[in-house]
C-alpha cells in the first residue's frame, strides 16, 4: 500500500507542470509562471525582467517586462495591457506548439501570442535586449517575439516602421493614464509614403511630425545626432524594410523612447544617482503658417533656413535637376502653391494648401522659401534714380525696362530687376539689394 502511494505520487509530480519560481531566463512547456509564486525569468546579463506587476495605484495585474538594473519599476512592454487580472491567480506558459498563454486559474483564457508558426521544441526565452521570444531550442529559428508587438515605449533594437514584405507595422501606442496601460490615445509610426518621416497621431489626427527623411536625418526635431554622445540612430529605407532604430554608445547607459499618456515623445535616459529618469528632449505638435493667398494677391517669398520642411502629405516632387529660381516660378504659377524647397534626393519640392507642422533649430542646411504677400516681405532693395537731366524719354525708358528682363531671364546670374516706378520726370529702376557691393567695385577699383 505505502510502495502504491509513493508511486502514485511520483506520477502525479512528473505529469503536473512545474511551478517555475528561479530566476532564470527561459520557460519550456513542462514549467509555468505563476503570479502566486512571484514567479519571474531574467535575462542572462541582468538587463530586463519579465513577471507580473501592477502599475502605480493600481490592483489590476499584467504580465510585462522592465528594465531589472532600474529601481523604478519601468515596463516597456505589458502583454494583457488590454485585458487584466483582477487577482493574483494568472499563470503564464508556453504550449508544446509555441504559443505563448495567459491564464486565470489556469483556465480562464486571458491572452495568447497566436502563434502561426509550429514549433517542435520551443521554449520561452528573454533575450538581454528585453526581447522575449519563442525559440526552437533546436534550430534557434523564432515563431514569435515582442519586438514584433510594440507598446508604448522604443529601447535599442526595437524597430518602428515596417517590413515591406510581411505588410507587417511596428508602432508606439501610448498608454491610457499612468494607471491603465492599456491602448491610449497615441501612435507614433514610421509614414512610408512620399519621403518617409515620423508621425504622431492623436486618433486620426496628426500632431506632430519628425519631417521626411532626405538621406542624411529627419529633416525636423533635433537632428538625430545631436544625441550622438548617447545613441546612435540607424534608419533603413530600401524596398524591403521602412524603418528607424537606435543603438547605445555606451553600455552602461540605460535609455529608452516613450511616447506618454499626453502625446509627448520622449527621450529619457536612467540617473543612477537621483533615481530618476531624466528627459533628454521632449518633442510636442508643431506650428501651422497662417497666411491665405490666391493669384489676385501679389506674392514673394520668404526664406527660412534650418527648417523642418512642412508636412509631405500635399506635396508635389520634380526630380529633375532644376534651378531654384525655375522652383519658384513653378509656384508661383500654381495657385495653390505655399512654398517649396530643393533637397539632395528630391530636387523641387512644391507644397500646395496649408503648410502644417514646421520648426526651426539652431542646426541644419535645410531651406525653405514661403509664399508671402508681397506687402509682407519689406524688402530691402537698391533704387536707381534717373537724373531729370540725362534726356531719356518715357519710351527709351521702357525699352530699357524691358531689356534688362529679357537679359536677366536668360542670365541667371545678374542682380534681378524687380521693379521701375515712373511718376511725372521722375524714372526709378528698384533693383534686388546687394549687402556685399557691386561687383563692378571689386574689378575695377
Amino acid at each position: 500500500m505505502v510502495l502504491l502511494l509513493i508511486l502514485l505520487f511520483l506520477f502525479t509530480s512528473l505529469s503536473l507542470p512545474t511551478r517555475f519560481t528561479a530566476a532564470l531566463d527561459t520557460l519550456s512547456p513542462n514549467q509555468t509562471l505563476a503570479d502566486a509564486t512571484n514567479g519571474t525569468l531574467v535575462s542572462a546579463g541582468e538587463s530586463f525582467e519579465l513577471g507580473f506587476f501592477s502599475p502605480l495605484n493600481s490592483e489590476n495585474r499584467y504580465v510585462g517586462i522592465w528594465f531589472k538594473q532600474v529601481s523604478l519599476q519601468t515596463p516597456i512592454c505589458v502583454a494583457n495591457k488590454d485585458d487584466p487580472m483582477t487577482d493574483s491567480s494568472g499563470v503564464l506558459t508556453i504550449t508544446p506548439t509555441g504559443n505563448v498563454i495567459i491564464t486565470s486559474d489556469q483556465t480562464n483564457p486571458i491572452w495568447s501570442s497566436n502563434t502561426t508558426i509550429l514549433s517542435a521544441s520551443p521554449v520561452l526565452k528573454l533575450l538581454d535586449t528585453g526581447n522575449l521570444v519563442a525559440v526552437d531550442s533546436n534550430t534557434g529559428n523564432y515563431s514569435w517575439q515582442s519586438f514584433d508587438h510594440l507598446c508604448d515605449t522604443l529601447v535599442p533594437g526595437m524597430k518602428l516602421g515596417w517590413d515591406l514584405s510581411k505588410n507587417q507595422e511596428w508602432y508606439l501606442a501610448s498608454w491610457n493614464s499612468l494607471q491603465d496601460p492599456s491602448t491610449g490615445d497615441y501612435t507614433y509610426r514610421v509614414d512610408p509614403q512620399g519621403l518617409p518621416q515620423l508621425v504622431l497621431r492623436q486618433g486620426s489626427t496628426i500632431s506632430y511630425r519628425s519631417g521626411p527623411w532626405h538621406g542624411v536625418r529627419f529633416g525636423g526635431g533635433p537632428p538625430l545626432k545631436q544625441n550622438s554622445t548617447v545613441i546612435n540612430p540607424i534608419f533603413v529605407c530600401n524596398s524591403s524594410f521602412v524603418y528607424y532604430t537606435f543603438l547605445n554608445n555606451d553600455g552602461n547607459i540605460i535609455s529608452r523612447f516613450v511616447v506618454n499618456q499626453t502625446g509627448l515623445i520622449e527621450h529619457l535616459t536612467w540617473n543612477q544617482g537621483s533615481g530618476k529618469w531624466v528627459d533628454i528632449v521632449t518633442l510636442q505638435g508643431g506650428c501651422v503658417a497662417k497666411t491665405e493667398l490666391n493669384c489676385s494677391v501679389a506674392a514673394g517669398f520668404r526664406r527660412f533656413s534650418r527648417l523642418k520642411l512642412p508636412d509631405t502629405s500635399y506635396f508635389l516632387v520634380n526630380r529633375t535637376e532644376i534651378s531654384r529660381v525655375d522652383c519658384e516660378e513653378a509656384c508661383l504659377k500654381n495657385c495653390s502653391c505655399m512654398g517649396f524647397a530643393q533637397t539632395d534626393i528630391s530636387g523641387c519640392v512644391v507644397w500646395s494648401g496649408e503648410l502644417l507642422d514646421m520648426r526651426e533649430y539652431n542646426e541644419g542646411r535645410q531651406d525653405l522659401y514661403v509664399r508671402v504677400a508681397a506687402s509682407e516681405l519689406r524688402q530691402v532693395v537698391a533704387i536707381k534714380r534717373l537724373a531729370k537731366t540725362s534726356g531719356q524719354g518715357l519710351k527709351e525708358f521702357k525699352n530699357e525696362v524691358i531689356f534688362i528682363s529679357k537679359l536677366q531671364h536668360i542670365y541667371r546670374n545678374l542682380v534681378r530687376l524687380l521693379g521701375c516706378c515712373i511718376q511725372g520726370e521722375e524714372r526709378m529702376l528698384i533693383y534686388e539689394y546687394m549687402p556685399k557691393i557691386s561687383l563692378e567695385l571689386h574689378i575695377f577699383s
